[in-house]
């Protein structure tokens, strides 16, 4: 059995980290998001701007699950009105946080 690792609280990276070592040896899969709270209007931000900090939380995983896949599940600007749609802006906010993993990854195997 192995798992789909998502922190259920997206504002605090210690219980995030936390919940991955409870989990440890189990995780294959790992989905990456950063959801706004409603106080700050909803939605999405990009990664490296989210509450939970995903440069920490990414290698802490890797190192123990290094054959697990990633997922950018939401990204900043994905709810919008369906009259006012920009898929071009969502697949540019997409492309921004895949490159923003990709640094936090090469960062990790630069130091292995």
């Amino acid at each position: 059995l192995t798992l789909c690792y998502q922190p259920y609280d997206f504002t605090d990276t210690d219980r995030a980290l936390a919940l991955a070592d409870r989990v440890a040896g189990r995780i294959s899969h790992i989905h990456l998001q950063a959801p706004r709270s409603k106080a700050r209007g909803g939605g999405y931000d990009w990664l490296e701007e989210a509450a939970l900090d995903y440069r920490r939380l990414i290698p802490h995983l890797l190192r123990r699950h290094p054959d697990a896949t990633l997922t950018i599940e939401f990204v900043k600007d994905c709810l919008q009105p369906a009259a006012e749609f920009d898929l071009e802006r969502v697949l540019e906010n997409a492309a921004r946080d895949g490159r923003f993993v990709e640094s936090v990854r090469a960062g990790l195997e630069s130091r292995a």
